[in-house]
């Protein structure tokens, strides 16, 4: 007798095989797109860092002086996720209004479009601390996917300070003096 056609066991043997694939590639897949938007959130950051030098330069202030602002993101903060936020709220305003004189302080030596958001729709947050009390840096933050404060998944950065040093007292454990 002649064999015709696979059995019920090596077709159900196949699609185990073939599911087992299918799952390996999807979270694979799903790694590398939150990898890729952290790194995304990192570069919008950095372009933000480049911005703040160059306001700084250019107007001989701090960025707290240039924004008017000593903590722009403490309004958002208690408002539950940021991306849940409507954009007529003083969070997204002060954001927006934050960069306009950014913007404006580098005289289009450098600019950035705005509302510039990370990659899940939040604004970047600053936090303006050099001048106050001590010398600290000042911060610029993204909340992350899950749009929340102070939780694991925020990416924060500390942008070198421009007029304090070290003779001006204690400052931040992340200080970094250069």
């Amino acid at each position: 007798m002649q064999k015709n056609g696979f059995t019920l066991i090596e077709l159900l043997v196949v699609i185990v095989i073939i599911g087992l694939l299918a799952g390996i590639g999807i979270a694979s897949f799903t790694g590398s797109i939150e990898r890729s938007q952290y790194t995304t959130a990192r570069s919008h950051m950095s372009e933000f860092i480049d911005l703040i030098k160059a306001a700084r330069l250019v107007t001989n202030k701090t960025f707290g002086e240039i924004s008017g602002s000593y903590c722009s993101e403490c309004i958002c903060r208690n408002k539950g996720p940021v991306m849940d936020i409507a954009q007529t709220d003083t969070c997204w305003t002060q954001y927006k209004q934050t960069l306009d004189r950014l913007n404006t302080a580098t005289e289009g030596f450098i600019t950035i479009d705005f509302p510039l958001t990370d990659p899940w729709g939040n604004p970047f947050l600053f936090n303006e601390n050099e001048g106050e009390i001590g010398c600290h840096t000042d911060n610029l933050l993204s909340v992350g996917p899950d749009g929340t404060h102070f939780t694991p998944d925020d990416i924060i950065v500390n942008i070198p300070v421009f007029k304090c040093s070290p003779s001006l007292g204690g400052h931040h454990i992340n200080q970094n003096w250069e």
